[in-house]
């Protein structure tokens, strides 16, 4: 199930069969990363990284990028760390510290 909405986020997010809507990715995309789907959660880090479709928020782009790094799959584990760095640069002590707890104690839905 995580792959096909992963799937559908990423046609959402493309915009090559039907029209481009970074909401409905979003969505799609954070349904496969609750469940554990590191591609899915690699791609909502760089969703928040970048504020594709949503204001730029380093705190989740840390989040699910720590994610996707212990994660294996599709999704390049070594970008996913980089990001992950990249993002914790832009942190505060206590904005880092609360990342990483939630992180820490995160568990797959279902």
């Amino acid at each position: 199930m995580a792959e096909a909405q992963f799937d559908l986020g990423s046609i959402f997010s493309d915009g090559k069969f039907i029209a481009k809507n970074e909401a409905e990715s979003l969505r799609y995309y954070l349904m496969a990363a609750i469940q554990g789907y590191g591609e899915a959660q690699f791609n909502l880090g760089f969703t928040y990284g970048w504020g594709r479709g949503v204001p730029v928020d380093p705190v989740q782009a840390y989040k699910w990028f720590a994610l996707s790094a212990s994660r294996p799959g599709r999704h390049d584990i070594q970008t996913a760390i980089e990001n992950r760095d990249h993002a914790a640069a832009r942190l505060t002590s206590a904005q880092l510290r609360e990342a990483q707890q939630w992180v820490a104690s995160w568990q797959p839905a279902g």
